[in-house]
């Protein structure tokens, strides 16, 4: 049985497997000469530092938040619930 795959919605809160949270920039489903991208989603890792700053690490994932194809990251995308976030 073949789970059917939800694609990320950039509307929606995100964090990594290893719990970092992520900003998503955008879903580019194709490149400039037309063809389909492997990695169609956009964004950033939020790394807190220990003086409280935020750096932001580039990331790229698939339709279904996978950092990988075919297995599973640390930095698969998680959908966060509206009551497991920080604010």
């Amino acid at each position: 049985m073949t789970k059917k795959v939800v694609p990320i919605d950039p509307g929606k809160a995100y964090r990594t497997r290893d719990g970092h949270d992520v900003e998503i920039r955008g879903v580019v489903k194709s490149n400039s000469a037309g063809n389909r991208v492997t990695y169609p989603v956009k964004g950033s890792i939020l790394h807190k530092t220990s003086t409280g700053r935020v750096r932001r690490e580039y990331a790229i994932w698939t339709l279904a938040g996978r950092f990988m194809s075919g297995k599973n990251h640390i930095n698969d995308l998680i959908e966060v619930k509206d009551h497991e976030t920080d604010d």
